[in-house]
């Protein structure tokens, strides 16, 4: 019985940690680019275009190896510091001047990430 209640949590791990990329760093390494938005709340799909085109189509998110990011939003820049908390299922940022920015992640997987918001969700693909 201990075995296979051993076996049941080693194979819970093993999935829990697929669902997360495979639980290291390196795969959120690269440039993102907002690629879909999914709010909570019903939307006409005129106003959830309209969101999207007008602010979130133009954000790109830049995460270097050394840490360091970039993130582009309407042609305005920041830059500072990144890391993974909470078993890969945040993103702090650290921008520069002090103030820091957590990206809840839903998944995170090879080419795309899903931020988790009060309002819904927000797919980036990698570039």
């Amino acid at each position: 019985m201990k075995n296979i209640l051993k076996t049941i949590l080693l194979i819970c791990s093993v999935f829990a940690c697929l669902g997360i990329s495979s639980c290291s760093s390196p795969d959120i390494v690269g440039t993102w680019k907002v690629s879909e938005y999914n709010p909570k709340k019903p939307m006409d799909e005129e106003t959830k275009k309209e969101i999207f085109e007008s602010t979130l189509s133009n954000c790109v998110l830049e995460l270097k190896a050394d840490q360091s990011f970039s993130q582009t939003v309407n042609g305005v820049t920041q830059k500072g510091k990144w890391e993974l908390l909470g078993e890969n299922r945040q993103l702090k940022l650290t921008v520069e001047g002090g103030s820091i920015v957590i990206i809840n992640l839903e998944s995170l997987s090879g080419t795309t990430m899903v931020q988790a918001t009060d309002d819904g969700t927000i797919t980036f693909k990698k570039q």
